[in-house]
């Protein structure tokens, strides 16, 4: 079976199971509201709310889960797409740039002056060689200034 079958059952399971509760607990009230007020009726009235209060969340949860691995997937299979085509020589440099969402853009020294669509992790990269390299040339400076 596969992942997007699997998600969604998983999901109809959940839905289910609520409106299966939802339904016990709406006919529980019917009869506490025709005047059977037997404590126990009470009793299984509170944990059926609570019940659907948890799966409530839990069905939040798997939906959030279920997106965010979606979105991974998707971003992944994009970048994985941009490093094939730079591999093999097909990607696009561009002289004005339109910011696409989620990429930055990056002028790098290795571009020749070029701006490229860079992700965060080569933005990070080239900043960290960049301070590596500032704070080198700091010392050696500091270093020639106490000769």
């Amino acid at each position: 079976m596969d992942k997007i079958r699997q998600d969604a059952e998983q999901l109809g399971n959940l839905y289910y199971q609520y409106k299966k509760k939802e339904t016990y607990h709406q006919a529980l009230l019917d009869t506490i509201s025709h005047g059977e007020t037997e404590p126990k009726r009470f009793d299984v009235c509170e944990k059926i709310s609570k019940s659907l209060e948890e799966l409530g969340t839990k069905i939040t949860e798997t939906q959030n889960q279920i997106r965010k691995y979606y979105i991974d997937t998707y971003l992944d299979i994009q970048k994985k797409d941009e490093e094939d085509d730079f591999a093999a020589g097909t990607g696009k440099l561009l002289d004005k740039p339109e910011q696409p969402q989620g990429k930055l853009t990056v002028n790098l020294a290795e571009a020749d002056d070029a701006n490229i669509i860079a992700g965060t992790d080569d933005l990070v990269k080239t900043l960290e060689e960049k301070k590596k390299q500032m704070l080198l040339s700091k010392h050696k400076q500091s270093q020639q200034n106490e000769e």
